[in-house]
């Protein structure tokens, strides 16, 4: 072996990586490969995790490590073997580069010796000689090293987890204040004192699941100090009887244009997938628990929608009863806060931004929410996101329920209690489905200009009973409070609605089917103010206040006589007067809307029912006969068929599958109306005769023959066979095979040419949508209401008539050549057999 030049250099070099890196400079010297360790992030690699080069040499070498390192710590030292390598004879000649290479190597060992030692506890080189020696094992099992009166080392008792899980208590709290050990041990556990790191990058999940797992406390509170950021890359339980409660508090939105919430402390950052849960009887308090992955800052709008879109898992669960969630922020999970049936849960003062809120999900016992702010803190500040138009309102818009009570875990909610909460942009603010006995009380939900998306502010469905709304709010949803309970008989599915204050943009209060007292409210806005539909069980509508509402009260005709009405009041309400009791009351059907003997060019209609035949009597100023204008023949009780007349004599019969007129249908006007469109195509069109295209020369103008440029670019136009794609997924190999052009291929060959196949009105390209709608309980009944328009993209088609007369044109101009190329060889052929024959001689 060559000879090296042992320095006096430290045989250990530490590296701060950011960035991905994978190659070191190793500046000591070492012998072979097997003398080189590594370590990233405090965890020393297997042999095979790195690979080493300059053996030998005595600048030192280099590693490269197998997987590249970032956001850590790598650490590389020397660690030579302390054994004879070497032996040197009795007699003979002494080998100088043996002897080199023996000193080197005692040298290389004295360095790691030092450096061991200088790693280690000691005492000052001033300090007198006293006891430092381990006590035996029994002797300090459980305990904590400690120091008498002379600084000798000593066994003293300390918190049972340390001795447990090999972790060490805050040194000195960190060198900030020197402090006596009994007032060490008089303070609460950190994160740190668990093994975390908390720096927001390296994963704390192990080390806090190792802590929870081996620790022989039987409860107790983990505090995450404010400049901690724990970062959880798994799900990780807290145990029962545990609190894990942030220093500092965390609430309040920030500068969202300029702020990151990942600057936070108390932070508690979940990675894909991670859930941060608890055992039960214990909380989490004054906590961050955001997601990993989100952009920060948000400077714009488009930035804002990205972040919305990037919401993903869920933020805190309940794994046993009685967990508190308190002071938290919870921001950037597709669930905020989620019981999972347990009872008792308890979330009280936290903000959430999430898609879904909080979801109280089953159990048998009380759960409270208390002054919870389901509020959009990740966009709200963001430069132009703000309500008033739809690009600029949709980041504050969430995608599922603000609060939600419900039974989808089993278990239905017991007695539970929504106080002074607030949701703002979700599509139904607060829901009860399925539950019992719970109560929404001075809650407000809240929704932005224009209220795209919004259905409910309050929604009281499926078989809840006894649930009530005291002093709540709402505003600029399409639906302030929807009840439809089908659970119980009448005198248990019925809501109180006690105090509120209503601003729809459709109805205010909607009964559709269920029992509802409906006391003391305001009204401000809307077409209606109180709908009960046909499926109300009694209830009453007393002592509200109705002001520019039209129609303050409606009642389902098959409901109005179990209904009790009294003592309302209205400002500004044209269709008051016919809602006071004891007068012509405003209902659904059954009796007069208006008054018949009103003049003839008033407008009016008026139901009459009987067993067969229900007649709607419509009379405006085109129409002031007595005769019905509109008839609905209803035949029999169960009929599936109806018939509308138009008039007297026309009719469109509706039946189950079929609308059968027999009448001629005319749009209104000439060429105004399409018939389908293209998101609403027909399937198939059966005629007896074909259709007729208006071509009259009035009405043309700029006529002049088909060009030949356009011809010369048909020419590369191809036509194939091919099946449908919704026809093969229905049909399989069953599907027939059409013939036909590509719309695409076609647009391709014009425009290779320069030809504007739209130009030329031979192709279409229109963009298309998905249309969703919804069933509806409207004054006239319940009926299905287009919510939602989804675009799908661009629908290509091809005008075939257009292009059948181009093709015809190309292929009379092909005749016409061919024929004329006949005609000239023809001609040809008849001069040369009209020529003597030549001799050969």
């Amino acid at each position: 072996m060559a000879h090296i030049q042992i320095d006096d250099n430290e045989p250990r070099r530490s590296y701060d990586v950011g960035a991905p890196q994978t190659a070191f400079v190793i500046p000591f010297p070492f012998f072979s490969a097997a003398d080189i360790r590594c370590s990233v992030g405090g965890l020393e690699l297997a042999s095979d995790g790195f690979s080493v080069t300059g053996a030998g040499q005595s600048a030192g070498g280099s590693l490269t490590l197998a997987t590249s390192a970032a956001n850590t710590v790598v650490t590389i030292w020397r660690d030579v073997a302390i054994k004879r390598t070497s032996d040197f004879p009795d007699s003979g000649p002494l080998r100088p580069s043996v002897l080199n290479t023996d000193l080197d190597r005692l040298t290389a060992i004295n360095q790691q010796l030092n450096d061991k030692l200088n790693r280690s506890l000691r005492l000052p080189d001033g300090d007198k000689t006293v006891e430092v020696t381990l006590p035996p094992a029994p002797l300090r099992a459980g305990r904590l090293f400690g120091f008498d009166g002379d600084g000798a080392l000593v066994a003293i008792p300390g918190p049972p987890e340390v001795a447990v899980t090999g972790t060490v208590p805050v040194a000195a709290e960190r060198g900030v204040v020197a402090r006596t050990l009994a007032q060490h041990l008089g303070t609460r556990l950190t994160i740190y004192d668990a093994g975390c790191l908390a720096d927001g990058a390296n994963d704390d999940a192990p080390a806090l699941a190792l802590f929870f797992a081996t620790t022989v406390r039987k409860g107790g509170t983990l505090t995450i100090p404010w400049d901690a950021k724990l970062y959880l890359g798994s799900s990780v339980t807290v145990p029962r009887n545990w609190t894990l409660e942030g220093l500092g508090g965390n609430q309040g939105v920030t500068n969202n244009a300029t702020e990151s919430y990942y600057d936070r402390g108390a932070q508690v950052k979940l990675g894909p997938g991670a859930t941060l849960r608890h055992g039960g009887n214990g909380g989490l308090l004054d906590l961050l628990v955001i997601r990993a992955g989100l952009v920060q800052p948000v400077p714009d709008v488009a930035t804002a929608a990205l972040l919305v879109s990037q919401f993903a898992g869920t933020g805190i669960e309940s794994a046993g009863e009685d967990v508190t969630v308190r002071g938290c922020l919870i921001l950037g999970h597709a669930v905020g806060v989620d019981s999972k049936g347990w009872a008792r849960t308890k979330v009280l003062d936290c903000g959430v931004d999430c898609h879904f809120g909080i979801n109280i999900s089953g159990g048998w016992d009380i759960n409270r929410l208390e002054r919870c702010h389901v509020w959009p803190y990740m966009t709200a500040t963001t430069p132009g996101v703000h309500a008033g138009s739809e690009s600029s309102h949709a980041p504050l818009r969430r995608n599922a329920a603000g609060i939600d009570f419900n039974s989808d875990s089993g278990g239905n909610c017991d007695w539970s209690t929504a106080i002074d909460c607030f949701v703002y942009g979700h599509p139904i603010a607060f829901s009860q489905r399925n539950v019992s006995n719970v109560s929404f009380v001075r809650c407000q939900a809240d929704y932005g200009s224009p209220n795209t998306g919004s259905l409910r502010g309050y929604s009281i469905t499926g078989t809840t009973t006894y649930a009530a709304l005291i002093n709540c709010t709402g505003i600029a949803q399409a639906t302030c409070v929807y009840v439809e309970t089908t659970g119980g008989a009448s005198a248990d599915n019925g809501v109180r609605i006690i105090g509120g204050i209503w601003a729809a943009s459709s109805f205010n209060i909607f009964i559709a089917n269920g029992a509802a007292i409906v006391q003391g409210n305001q009204f401000y806005s809307g077409p209606v103010g109180v709908l009960f539909g046909s499926g109300a069980e009694p209830g009453s509508i007393i002592g509200n206040y109705f002001q520019g509402v039209a129609d303050p009260i409606v009642i389902d005709g098959l409901v109005a006589n179990k209904t009790e009405i009294l003592g309302n009041s209205y400002d500004g309400v044209a269709e008051a007067e016919p809602n006071r009791l004891n007068t012509p009351l405003r209902v659904a059907r059954a009796i007069d809307l208006e008054a018949a003997s009103a003049p003839a060019n008033q407008k009016f209609a008026r139901w009459h029912n009987s067993n067969d035949e229900v007649t709607l009597q419509l009379v405006t100023d085109d129409y002031s006969t007595a005769d019905p204008v509109y008839r609905v023949i209803k035949n029999g009780a169960f009929a599936s068929t109806h018939q509308f007349y138009i008039g007297v004599t026309n009719q469109l019969e509706i039946g189950a599958t079929n609308i059968r007129p027999n009448a001629h249908i005319l749009p209104y006007g000439t060429g105004i109306f399409n018939l389908g469109g293209p998101s609403n195509l027909w399937l198939q069109l059966f005629a007896y005769s074909p259709t007729i295209n208006t071509s009259d020369e009035a009405q043309k103008q700029d006529r002049a023959p088909i060009d030949d440029a356009l011809l010369d670019a048909w020419a590369d136009v191809s036509w194939c066979l091919y099946r449908m794609r919704d026809a093969v997924a229905e049909k399989g190999d069953a599907a027939r095979i059409h013939s036909g052009a590509i719309a695409q291929q076609v647009h391709a060959a014009l425009e290779a040419k320069g030809i504007d196949g739209f130009r030329y009105g031979l192709l279409c390209r229109d963009e298309v949508f998905e249309e969703v709608f919804e069933d509806r309980e409207t004054e006239a009944g319940p009926r299905k209401e287009l919510v939602e328009r989804r675009p799908l993209g661009l629908r290509w088609g091809l005008r075939y008539t257009e292009c059948f007369v181009v093709e015809a044109a190309y292929q009379r101009r092909r005749a016409d050549q061919l024929e004329g190329g006949f005609a000239d060889l023809a001609r040809r052929v008849a001069a040369l057999e009209s020529q003597p024959p030549s001799s050969v001689g």
